[in-house]
């Protein structure tokens, strides 16, 4: 018997589905973004991608062990001060993506504005890039997304890569993420997830009380 469907403590999915899924080096569990083709929709969406923390967040860092298990690219997310009216989900803030490949990005994202024929598309900027070396498939790589003032700063493996400045979002939540090249969809699993001011010291593990239970019952696969 395999359970599977748990959804984690704190984080709201806004598009696929990022659930709890033994670690693929059998090591424990993390977290999965499940969803590898793209939904049939009525209206526009992004990448599937999952939000926590406060609005009102302004200087922090986010990182999280990242393993790329298919094609495309996986990320962190940060500053994200909107996902959307509910027509369409494109969020507005800041993302650091790793390829595949080992190409890295910054990215700022901003919303669309209207429908119709007068619509303002949503638009992806990208303010920063660089190939990293040694990154490939079926790799644990740690992923760091650090905002101090109007600096925006990326880390692969805990050395800084990119950098950049920029005044368009001062505030925001924290989030993960997984894309592809054409609109693709694709699964990544994520771990060891830490949201910390900038220059407070690594936070101890969030405990939870055994007595805990979810919500609904897990189904048997």
């Amino acid at each position: 018997m395999k359970i599977w469907g748990y959804l984690p403590h704190y984080t709201a999915d806004i598009s696929g589905v990022f659930e709890i899924a033994d670690r693929p080096d059998n090591k424990g569990k993390c977290l999965r973004q499940v969803i590898g083709e793209k939904a049939q929709s009525w209206a526009p969406e992004w990448m599937p991608y999952t939000i926590l923390g406060d609005k009102n967040w302004k200087d922090y860092e986010v990182s999280a062990d990242v393993y790329l298990d298919n094609d495309g690219w996986a990320g962190l997310m940060g500053r994200v001060s909107n996902t959307g009216s509910g027509y369409g989900c494109n969020h507005a803030g800041y993302y650091l993506r790793m390829d595949i490949d080992g190409t890295c990005s910054l990215y700022k994202a901003i919303q669309g504005r209207g429908r119709g024929a007068t619509a303002k598309p949503a638009a992806e900027i990208q303010l920063a890039t660089i190939k990293v070396d040694n990154v490939s498939g079926n790799q644990w790589h740690n992923l760091k997304l650090r905002f101090a003032g109007n600096g925006i700063t990326g880390f692969v493996d805990k050395k800084s890569i990119l950098t950049a400045t920029d005044t368009t979002y001062v505030n925001g939540m924290a989030g993960l993420v997984t894309g592809g090249e054409n609109n693709a969809r694709n699964t990544a699993f994520f771990d060891n997830l830490i949201i910390k001011s900038s220059e407070s010291v690594h936070p101890e593990p969030t405990a939870f009380s055994k007595s805990i239970k979810p919500m609904y019952k897990p189904m048997e696969k």
